[in-house]
């Protein structure tokens, strides 16, 4: 095989994470697992589902 499902690929990963975040969360992983980039912008904030604001 030379192709790759990247779609299940992504899929499959974002399914991991999501069960790692939760494994963390309930006490069963250690917290040292969510060594995820933190990519938020300084001076831009969120409020619920509005868009961002500047």
């Amino acid at each position: 095989m030379k192709d790759e499902d990247h779609v299940a690929a992504m899929m499959e990963h974002s399914m991991m994470i999501a069960h790692v975040q939760e494994m963390v969360k309930r006490g069963v992983l250690p917290e040292t697992l969510l060594d995820m980039p933190n990519y938020e912008i300084p001076g831009i904030h969120r409020n619920n589902n509005e868009p961002y604001e500047v």
